[in-house]
């Protein structure tokens, strides 16, 4: 589904020369620009996690994945994907609503961080 918008990007760039401004600065450049920034974000969410302790389910989210208690700044501009583990858990939940999900059983996750700079 991915590739398939982005070669619909491409086919509608190469068509239009007003589709391919708007591809290449509000797509492209916002891409190449923010995406090294959030390299961090993205290698702290699974990076470190293992396995799990729990041997019936090794794979689990709670597990496998992280809770990154961050600035409330941070958890705005990401939509809340410092709860990653409740996301993985609870996909159907809105970003908004991860957070109060997380509070209702913080002890079910294995991997919870203050920040993200000791999350690597």
């Amino acid at each position: 589904c991915q590739c398939a918008s982005y070669l619909l990007c491409a086919a509608l760039a190469m068509a239009s020369p007003d589709v391919r401004w708007f591809v290449i600065h509000l797509w492209l450049v916002p891409l190449v620009v923010g995406q090294p920034a959030m390299w961090g974000h993205f290698v702290a969410q699974h990076t470190g996690t293992g396995e799990g302790s729990d041997p019936y389910h090794p794979n689990q989210a709670s597990h496998t994945a992280r809770v990154v208690l961050t600035h409330p700044a941070y958890e705005w501009l990401s939509w809340s994907m410092n709860y990653h583990a409740v996301h993985h858990m609870h996909p159907r939940v809105p970003f908004h609503n991860l957070a109060r999900v997380f509070a209702t059983a913080p002890d079910r996750f294995e991997h919870v961080e203050c920040g993200y700079s000791r999350a690597h």
